[in-house]
């Protein structure tokens, strides 16, 4: 099987926001505390995020955002979210598409927000902290 990763233009990623849309319902909790469905399809509608389609010629498996946010020091390949399966057959082809996109953009380093259990599947990764989050008002205010 041929395995490729693709970046979608705004019509191809209209023309597949349906089949993504219900794959994001699968997994609510990835996303919702970061984005709404409506501002995530605004965002890639302006430009501001890129949407990857990785699979075969027959099908799409994965959908990746991403984002090249400049900081002071780097700009950065942000993945921002991950939609679909098949993760472990098609990671390869992933990571080596969108890391050719960050360097021909002059990213120096690339970035994601993952379970515990992708610090051993990513070579070389460093561990700069846990992103840790509670709701606003579970605590007593004085």
């Amino acid at each position: 099987m041929n395995k490729e990763a693709h970046l979608l233009t705004t019509t191809q990623f209209e023309h597949y926001w349906p089949a993504i849309s219900q794959d994001m319902d699968k997994v609510r909790h990835v996303w919702e505390i970061w984005w709404t469905k409506e501002a995530l399809y605004e965002t890639v509608m302006g430009g501001y995020i890129n949407v990857w389609a990785v699979g075969s010629r027959e099908k799409i498996h994965l959908i990746l955002f991403t984002q090249i946010v400049h900081y002071p020091a780097n700009a950065i390949l942000k993945v921002v979210l991950l939609v679909g399966n098949s993760l472990e057959e098609y990671y390869d082809i992933a990571e080596a598409t969108i890391e050719k996109f960050a360097l021909d953009r002059g990213c120096k380093f690339m970035e994601t927000c993952a379970r515990e259990g992708f610090r051993k599947r990513i070579k070389n990764v460093c561990y700069h902290g846990a992103l840790l989050t509670r709701k606003v008002g579970t605590t007593k205010v004085q």
